[in-house]
């Protein structure tokens, strides 16, 4: 068990909230379990974010063509394939699978290569240079057309990490191609037990990310009967 004592297990079960959700950092217990003022602790930084959530005036880009998407993520999320979950590897071919049907040119898993600046001593300048030895990434689904970047995740809960893995590649676009502040980008997470879908853009200069969507899958009981003898 992760939690300290079964007590402290119901506790964060009745608030939505399972061991994986914990980060290292979050767990203060011996032997790195769970205690319930962790529990206690994740479920108000939990509250934080939902309060810090803002109804999003602005305006999206290619806003039919984003929601689109989230169709096509939805329906993938909900396939009777995947009634018992898959992996980030499962949703992705599915999602490009559905995507087949569509106008666009979606690419999967293209190799980025990252841009390293360095001044030189005395005069100044700035060269860039790309890191050698491959060390780039890969975005998980690349449609150039809407200028959009696509990062897919199959986790409890979408962190910070997700984000900035995403932004990583849009600015590389964003200072390196034509497509300038027009990229864009969807951290798409298909977790346990919700598809949750963030767009990130570029505003005057200002990143902005924007919680477009978020949907439950159907809870394991009420697709599959439990009993104790």
């Amino acid at each position: 068990m992760e939690f300290t004592n079964p007590d402290t297990a119901r506790f964060a079960l009745e608030n939505n909230l399972e061991a994986i959700q914990f980060e290292e950092t979050e767990r203060s217990g011996k032997d790195n379990k769970i205690t319930k003022q962790d529990v206690k602790n994740k479920i108000k930084q939990v509250e934080k974010i939902k309060n810090a959530l803002q109804r999003y005036q602005g305006t999206i880009p290619e806003e039919d063509s984003i929601k689109k998407i989230i169709e096509l993520a939805v329906n993938v999320y909900q396939n009777e394939t995947f009634r018992f979950g898959a992996t980030e590897g499962q949703y992705q071919a599915g999602l490009l699978m559905e995507m087949n049907g569509t106008k666009w040119d979606a690419q999967a898993e293209n190799i980025v290569g990252y841009k390293y600046v360095i001044v030189e001593e005395g005069s100044k300048k700035r060269k860039v240079r790309q890191l050698p030895y491959g060390l780039g990434g890969r975005e998980d689904i690349l449609i150039p057309d809407l200028k959009l970047i696509m990062e897919l995740k199959q986790l409890a809960n979408v962190r910070e990490r997700e984000f900035c893995q995403l932004l990583r590649y849009m600015e590389e676009r964003r200072k390196y191609s034509e497509w300038g502040e027009e990229t864009k980008g969807l951290v798409i997470n298909f977790g346990d037990r919700t598809l949750e879908i963030w767009l990130v853009q570029y505003k005057e200069g200002q990143l902005e990310r924007i919680k477009m969507h978020e949907v439950e899958k159907t809870p394991f009981k009420d697709l599959v009967k439990s009993y104790k003898r």
